[in-house]
Formats: C-alpha cells, sequence, structure tokens
C-alpha cells in the first residue's frame, strides 16, 4: 500500500500482515525490529512498527521505492 499524504513530505510503503496466531505477529514484529536496526543501500528503510491488537494485524511502515513489484519481477 502506498500512502502520501498533503501534511506528508515524502511517500511511504506500508505492508499490513494480518495472523490470527499470535506466535506468527510476534514473529513478524521481531523481524521487522531487526530491520529498523540495518541501513544499507540495498535494503528498503524500514520506519515504524504499529500494532492493532484488536484487528489481529501488524502495520509495517517503510520507504516507497517507485518501480514494479518484486513477484512481477521474477515470475
Amino acid at each position: 500500500m502506498k500512502i502520501n499524504e498533503e501534511y506528508m513530505p515524502e511517500t511511504f510503503a506500508v505492508k499490513i500482515v494480518r495472523a490470527e496466531d499470535e506466535e506468527k505477529r510476534n514473529a513478524h514484529e521481531r523481524e521487522f525490529e531487526i530491520l529498523l536496526k540495518l541501513e544499507h543501500r540495498n535494503i528498503v528503510k524500514a520506519i515504524e512498527i504499529f500494532r492493532n491488537a484488536q484487528r489481529k494485524e501488524v502495520y509495517q511502515v517503510m520507504e516507497y521505492i517507485e518501480g514494479s513489484e518484486i513477484l512481477d519481477e521474477i515470475a
């Protein structure tokens, strides 16, 4: 999902992870917490993580990279 609001100077990508299993949500959160610490020109920059326990969702905010979907490129 691409996010760009008038009050934001940048565009971000948001990955929504839905998992009924709390263990899977926690695994996604741990993975993203590691990504937050990494900085490399070939790795997308992680910005923030948000949790919605009611909806059993995790929102991962990352830099938006213009172009096609990676799955389209490798298919």
